[in-house]
């Protein structure tokens, strides 16, 4: 972009206020970049939040038939039988839970 017809200075003034410009420009596209960036990563953390939750939900039904499922049946279970079905429905439901806090 040299000018013969223009002098050192006049370059000199046109290549500063294009420097300006390209730095002003570049500062703006970086903030834009960094919200943006920021926006994704805070959807991509709900998103996360979001599936963890509908996980723990059908956990949590999962396991609310179970338990049912054991209670209906206790009257054929022997006490001691009964009490076993249940705390291993319970360690099994706590590994459930335990899995999708990770």
């Amino acid at each position: 972009m040299v000018d013969v017809g223009m002098d050192a200075k006049a370059q000199s003034l046109i290549h500063h206020l294009l420097s300006q410009r390209h730095l002003k420009a570049r500062i703006v596209l970086e903030k834009e970049q960094k919200s943006h960036l920021k926006t994704v990563i805070q959807q991509a953390r709900s998103d996360i939040l979001h599936e963890r939750d509908e996980q723990r939900d059908e956990i949590l039904s999962r396991q609310e038939q179970e338990m049912t499922a054991l209670l209906d049946d206790a009257l054929n279970l022997s006490p001691e039988l009964l009490e076993k079905k249940q705390e291993e429905l319970k360690r099994k439901h706590n590994k459930r839970v335990k899995s999708v806090r990770r």
